[in-house]
């Protein structure tokens, strides 16, 4: 009879959730996943995902945000954005499901900021 133990079947969770948040990087930034190799980004992964879980990030999505906005702003993004840093550590969003979604939506903000209102003239 197979048995299989616990830490078995943390492994081979965490290796599928490793591939489809590489499947899913590669779907959106195909060439940005491209240059950095499949080691490279194996290592990124690694990394990134290491860093959710101690933030409290255990559902797939949650894990995805903060992965998502690992690989756009880079890995030490916690150390260089004070914004990034403000959200993961407010303690008005405990929930970490909203802490995910709000991380995520203020990386898209700091990258892509909102045209100025235009200036109209008297």
């Amino acid at each position: 009879m197979l048995t299989i133990r616990q830490a078995q079947i943390r492994i081979l969770a965490e290796e599928g959730l490793r591939r489809w948040l590489y499947d899913y990087l590669n779907r959106c930034y195909p060439s940005q996943v491209q240059r950095s190799g499949v080691e490279g980004m194996r290592l990124l992964l690694k990394d990134l995902m290491s860093k959710a879980y101690r933030r409290g990030f255990r559902a797939a999505e949650d894990v995805r945000r903060y992965v998502h906005v690992g690989f756009l702003l880079g890995p030490e993004f916690e150390a260089r954005q004070v914004w990034a840093r403000e959200i993961l550590d407010d303690p008005e969003l405990e929930d970490p499901g909203w802490r995910a979604k709000s991380l995520e939506e203020a990386a898209v903000e700091f990258l892509c900021p909102p045209p100025p209102e235009p200036a109209f003239e008297d």
